[in-house]
């Protein structure tokens, strides 16, 4: 697929998710990349278009490989195509290969020359094969400068990810028992690309080698978006909260940043202070009273974290003592929900709420939220809200002396 096709329809695909309709252009709160992860670093599941297509064209090299010379596929595309056979297709001066396979090329058959194509050139072995570069010297046709030893050192850390085998050479995917899907490609593809490693999952050695895929994952950014997905809150309170991990609220600091607003209305209303998301939701005057009453009727005291991140994973850790997890994350959701109704109104609509109101409306929303989802559930928000029965939280608030610099 050409790339501007790509852009094109990536193009249409943001504007119908952040609008909802892809004829016009739409703000995207959050940027397309954070978008294609998984559901556990953040994203929607979505694989960007290339990966996709690059997945389809593989089975077209796994054919080339595998596929035995005399069967139809094979006798097909020979014909049709300048390629004969899976060293046609790799060799350094490759024939005049169509349109379609120039393509498949250069997107699939990547090697240490297409890597690192600067002391590729420098080389005096170049039809060497990995055991080499792992067992002898490098040979140069001149001493490395100051760049092209960093791509070197580069080099060395792809070398490493080689395990020498006594195995015969082939081709093989190292995962899914061993069958090519373009599902299992897609997915090692975004674990190879948050992890930010250049790799080739599909690799062709020569004498005796085997690359280790599991060992160039890396520790993928961890985070708390997976909890979202099992939450019983309503979704438009989750887009809030999920905006909310991503750091991507619209605050007032945010607007100024992608230039909506000027740089002198920037500031809160009621603190004076430039507004930024944690701002907003929880250091704000009116949100700190918020929650500071909602703890005191808790009886547990407590200092409000830097970020929204820690604020939420200090609040879950509560939970673990007498509430249910998923009401106990319910009710911090909804009363983020609150705050920002809050501060829109104030700022949109010129109306101000009192404190005890949003409170109390918070703990109303969370028992029918509760209920809905829960129907075995016996009290009502009212309910919740006389008696918040966190005794247990309580009492380890009491026996237990927490350093709040260590949670930070």
């Amino acid at each position: 697929m050409p790339v501007a096709i790509q852009n094109n329809l990536e193009s249409i695909m943001k504007r119908f998710l952040w609008k909802g309709d892809a004829s016009n252009r739409a703000f995207c709160k959050v940027s397309w990349n954070s978008i294609c992860n998984d559901y556990k670093n953040g994203g929607l599941g979505i694989f960007k278009l290339r990966t996709r297509n690059q997945s389809l064209l593989f089975k077209w090299v796994l054919k080339v490989r595998l596929n035995s010379p005399d069967s139809l596929w094979s006798s097909v595309v020979f014909t049709s195509s300048q390629i004969k056979d899976w060293n046609s297709l790799t060799s350094l001066s490759p024939p005049n290969h169509s349109f379609i396979w120039k393509g498949i090329r250069s997107i699939c058959c990547l090697d240490i020359q297409d890597l690192f194509p600067r002391i590729f050139n420098l080389s005096r072995r170049k039809d060497a094969c990995f055991s080499d570069f792992i067992r002898l010297p490098f040979i140069w046709r001149r001493r490395l400068r100051l760049n092209e030893k960093d791509d070197f050192d580069s080099l060395l850390s792809y070398l490493n990810m080689v395990v020498l085998s006594s195995l015969p050479d082939g081709i093989r995917w190292l995962k899914e028992n061993g069958v090519f899907s373009a599902a299992s490609y897609c997915h090692l593809s975004r674990k190879v690309l948050n992890s930010d490693h250049r790799f080739q999952p599909l690799e062709t050695a020569s004498n005796n080698t085997l690359l280790d895929v599991s060992s160039v994952y890396g520790n993928v950014r961890s985070a708390p978006f997976s909890v979202l997905l099992t939450s019983i809150s309503p979704p438009r309170i989750l887009f809030i909260v999920w905006l909310g991990f991503h750091d991507r609220v619209s605050s007032l600091l945010l607007l100024n940043s992608i230039n909506i607003i000027a740089a002198n209305q920037v500031l809160c209303s009621l603190s004076l202070i430039p507004e930024s998301q944690d701002h907003i939701l929880l250091h704000c005057s009116f949100a700190t009273s918020v929650w500071n009453k909602i703890l005191r009727m808790l009886g547990i005291s407590f200092v409000m974290p830097k970020s929204l991140v820690c604020f939420f994973n200090l609040w879950r850790s509560f939970g673990k003592f007498g509430y249910s997890k998923k009401r106990w994350q319910c009710f911090w959701e909804v009363t983020i929900w609150e705050i920002w109704k809050f501060r829109n109104r104030r700022i949109y609509e010129n109306k101000c709420s009192e404190v005890d109101d949003i409170v109390f409306h918070s703990f109303l929303l969370t028992g029918f939220y509760i209920k809905c989802k829960m129907p075995g559930f016996s009290y009502s928000g009212l309910d919740l809200c006389r008696n918040p029965d966190l005794r247990a939280v309580s009492r380890f608030f009491q026996l237990s002396c927490i350093n709040y610099a260590e949670l930070v």
